[in-house]
């Protein structure tokens, strides 16, 4: 603080700016003036909820603290079952930070969960073409793509908050969003079962923490009667996968 001014931050355009600000009018003053450039976006918390967060912090001191977002920082590569890196799928752009992926059934395409503009929508990369295709275009976050096993559909969370639901959209983008769970729960989807009747996916409750629930679905991917729970204690279930037989979780 500066008298009985204070520093109001905010992000524009990956540039961290500050602007003096009184609280007890609650009136900005002057110019915002930049503090510092590149600041990274993301990182993500449990079932995705901080996804969108820029990486900076200040103490009640005025000591900031940030995360800087290096130009073209993480790669996406195929890697056999030793490890070892076979082939380059994508590079993360500067001005496209990836938060999540998900890899199509046939391997052709690749959902990306990409933050723009501190705005993070879901596109599609054509991995033979290097083509980006924008999936949806939300003033939420949507994150954590699934493809179904017929890579017609893919199931995702949107909202960003406590109100995070999980939602369908068709795979090629000619169909409109379709919501899939309610309640006031944030949750997460994992993995669609090998017939696609099924969505796994993640509740976070306020005392059991994350939760597994299974969504029954008809052909087209929409909500079949109620999601029924699977896995409900106090510790912290997530990231579930059925077996490539269904028959296990």
């Amino acid at each position: 603080r500066q008298g009985r001014f204070g520093q109001l931050l905010w992000l524009r355009d990956r540039v961290l700016v500050a602007q003096r600000f009184d609280p007890s009018s609650a009136r900005l003053d002057g110019e915002p003036t930049p503090v510092a450039e590149n600041i990274s976006i993301g990182g993500g918390t449990v079932l995705g909820l901080t996804a969108n967060r820029a990486a900076f912090w200040v103490s009640d001191t005025g000591v900031l603290v940030y995360r800087a977002g290096a130009a073209g920082g993480r790669t996406l590569v195929w890697l056999d079952r030793s490890g070892k890196p076979l082939e380059t799928v994508l590079q993360e752009e500067r001005d496209g930070e990836i938060v999540s992926v998900e890899t199509s059934p046939d391997r052709t395409r690749v959902a990306v969960a990409r933050t723009i503009n501190d705005n993070t929508d879901l596109w599609i990369y054509e991995v033979a073409t290097g083509r980006w295709n924008k999936l949806t275009s939300n003033p939420g976050v949507e994150h954590s793509p699934v493809w179904s096993h017929d890579g017609r559909y893919i199931a995702y969370a949107a909202g960003g908050d406590a109100s995070t639901q999980i939602y369908r959209i068709d795979a090629n983008g000619g169909g409109q969003e379709e919501r899939l769970t309610e309640g006031p729960n944030i949750k997460a989807p994992w993995d669609w079962s090998p017939d696609d009747r099924y969505l796994i996916y993640s509740e976070q409750h306020p005392q059991n923490l994350g939760d597994i629930w299974i969504l029954p679905l008809d052909s087209r991917g929409n909500a079949l009667g109620k999601p029924h729970p699977f896995l409900t204690t106090r510790d912290n279930e997530t990231e579930a996968r059925f077996s490539p037989d269904g028959k296990w979780i």
